[in-house]
């Protein structure tokens, strides 16, 4: 029976490909020459070989590609070969029992699963007397000799487009396609992978195949971040109004085929603003609530030298200009047209202790002392407040009150708190609403019946955070702080954990908790006060 690449490769499945003679690859071989069997036998996919072609198991290609691809451009497929558990290709190619692998009871550490050198010894490049059948590719061409050719003892035979190509290679291997005349569309790239045959036959053995789509496109792959600094995370598409936002385009061209492209980006933010760019960032700041579809249009033009075009004079020179110099060929325009949804929210902005009275109450014990804050704040008003007071150290939390703040027109209000004892505390105060959560901190010091104010010593900005998870960066500077997580549960806070954040690590990612910071603030004059 004749065996042709196409029937070996495909085994019978549907060609991915638009057109099998519309274009050449080069470098690449049609698919319809013909196939030893002999030497490279083929099995079909449940042939009960497949069990017995490799010692101690299963060899898998994991077979990818970095597409999508721009036409034109280089697509670049890569394939690592995964050997069976405890066995490993060494520096000379061989595959050997891994010492380091634990659970290798059966084995036998550092020695050979496959060693090649006796088939060397017979059928290396200069030991084989049938050249026909020694050192060959299936359709017969003699394997290229290298400096390395003996740490690459698997052969490769990629398949695509009707055609076929093949090298030898060690476990990893990278391959790389120009398309520029492949059809646009889905493709299918097709690998089989043999190894020598460690018994000294002239022949090879069938071991693994892939197979991975890829795709090429006359379409800029883009993908765009969107981001806001004091937004916790972006999976809702949900922003506060006012805040810059930052959009970042990052360009899917790994072969690098647009360097050297003029590329434009023209943004429309749907809201009557406009934005054209040669850098892959820009800011905008919507001012208005309301739901937006913002529109990116992402335009390459692309240069290449012309190297068949020849200078002609229309009057007789002196001189002979180069052929090329200066000469470049517009080989097209390529767009990428991409829209975006975002939803603006209010968001409390800016929260301020504006002011800190001592109260007496005449039911209330003398050892407790009553303080009211006057709390300020900007943007959205906050639906609720909670106060945490700490010792002086703002380490150690005393106590954590939580209440709903009644509606109002204005973000002014005051918050009573108790202190049952002297002392200096750090309180923390803090607003939310269901998009944004707001900070601010300060020292109190109570002794007796008085109330001393040392300062305002740091308010917080603003930190958002949509639904249930808040993500952020406090701008601090050289204050350690810490977070108390709060799980609300039929409107009772109830403490989860505490946990102590270095400097190092300013970003706080907290999931289905409320955050409350509270800072370690600079000593003044009274922090050796008893």
């Amino acid at each position: 029976m004749l065996f042709r690449y196409r029937d070996v490769l495909t085994h019978g499945r549907k060609l991915f490909f638009t057109s099998r003679h519309s274009i050449h690859l080069p470098g690449w071989l049609p698919d319809s020459n013909s196939w030893d069997d002999q030497i490279y036998p083929s099995w079909r996919k449940n042939d009960i070989r497949w069990k017995h072609c490799w010692k101690g198991g299963k060899v898998v290609a994991h077979l990818t590609n970095d597409g999508p691809t721009l036409v034109g451009a280089n697509v670049t497929f890569a394939v690592m070969l995964e050997f069976p558990k405890c066995q490993k290709e060494d520096d000379n190619g061989d595959i050997i029992y891994d010492s380091n692998c634990k659970n290798a009871s059966s084995f036998f550490p550092g020695q050979y699963v496959y060693n090649w050198t006796s088939w060397i010894d017979d059928y290396g490049w200069f030991n084989c007397t049938k050249f026909t059948k020694c050192n060959i590719f299936p359709d017969g061409h003699p394997v290229p000799r290298h400096t390395e050719w003996r740490r690459k003892n698997f052969i490769y035979i990629w398949h695509t487009q009707g055609q076929y190509y093949q090298q030898t290679g060690g476990s990893k291997m990278m391959l790389s396609v120009n398309t520029t005349n492949i059809t646009l569309a889905d493709h299918m790239m097709e690998l089989s992978v043999y190894r020598k045959n460690h018994h000294g036959k002239n022949k090879y053995i069938p071991i693994t195949t892939a197979s991975d789509p890829y795709t090429v496109t006359d379409k800029i792959p883009v993908f765009v971040t969107i981001s806001q600094k004091s937004k916790c995370k972006n999976d809702e598409n949900v922003y506060i109004k006012n805040l810059k936002m930052i959009f970042n385009v990052k360009i899917q061209d790994p072969s690098n085929y647009l360097k050297k492209a003029a590329i434009t980006y023209r943004w429309n933010f749907d809201d009557g603003n406009e934005s054209v760019s040669k850098v892959r960032t820009t800011t905008h700041n919507y001012t208005m609530l309301g739901q937006y579809t913002p529109t990116l249009t992402v335009e390459a033009i692309i240069p290449v030298p012309c190297s068949s075009i020849k200078t002609t004079t229309m009057s007789p020179t002196t001189t002979t200009p180069n052929p090329t110099s200066g000469r470049i060929k517009i080989v097209g325009i390529c767009k990428m047209q991409q829209k975006f949804f975002l939803s603006l929210s209010d968001g409390i902005l800016e929260m301020k202790i504006v002011q800190m009275t001592s109260v007496q109450v005449a039911t209330q014990p003398l050892a407790n002392s009553m303080v009211d804050f006057v709390v300020t704040c900007n943007g959205s008003i906050p639906t609720d407040v909670c106060t945490v007071i700490a010792d002086k150290s703002c380490m150690v939390p005393k106590n954590i009150i939580c209440d709903p703040i009644k509606a109002a027109d204005i973000c002014h209000f005051t918050l009573r708190r108790g202190f049952n004892q002297s002392g200096i505390y750090c309180v923390n105060i803090t607003l939310s609403d269901n998009t944004s959560l707001a900070v601010a901190s300060t020292l109190v010091s109570v002794k007796g019946m008085w109330l001393f104010v040392p300062s305002l010593l740091y308010v917080m900005r603003t930190i958002n955070f949509l639904d249930f998870t808040i993500l952020d960066t406090i701008p601090f500077t050289s204050i350690p702080f810490f977070v108390l997580l709060l799980f609300f549960l039929s409107g009772s806070p109830a403490t989860i954990s505490r946990s102590s954040l270095p400097l190092s690590d300013q970003t706080l990612y907290v999931h289905i908790f409320k955050a409350f910071f509270i800072q370690t603030l600079p000593c003044l004059n009274h922090c050796n006060d008893s």
